[in-house]
């Protein structure tokens, strides 16, 4: 949040910052169309999902890491309207559910 506030005040930064979202909002919306959505319907469910994690950045949400994770199903299936495969799922978990402390959820969204 502190930089987006900076960057309304800092032309090169902006810049930057633009660039970087771009950057994501691109990558998520071709992650989409891989999976067969349109091409609007792909930017869409892109910008639904940088948005709502600019969302939780800015509220300064915190979640316990297991609860996030245990979430991460019913994102998929908010996000892309289909449920991850219980094997798909039981992987994702595996490979995730390790002792965490409480995390902001925008911050891998934010590393670049």
């Amino acid at each position: 949040v502190s930089i987006r506030e900076w960057a309304r005040n800092d032309s090169k930064l902006k810049v930057r910052l633009d660039h970087a979202d771009a950057m994501r909002l691109e990558a998520i919306t071709n992650m989409f169309k891989r999976f067969g959505y349109s091409d609007s319907q792909a930017e869409v469910r892109g910008q639904t999902t940088i948005y709502t994690q600019v969302g939780y950045f800015a509220l300064d949400v915190k979640i316990d890491w297991q609860d996030r994770i245990e979430s991460c199903a019913h994102y998929c299936e908010v996000f892309t309207g289909k449920k991850p495969r219980k094997n798909e799922f039981a992987r994702f978990k595996a490979k995730h559910l390790t002792p965490q402390p409480q995390v902001k959820m925008m911050a891998p969204l934010l590393s670049s």
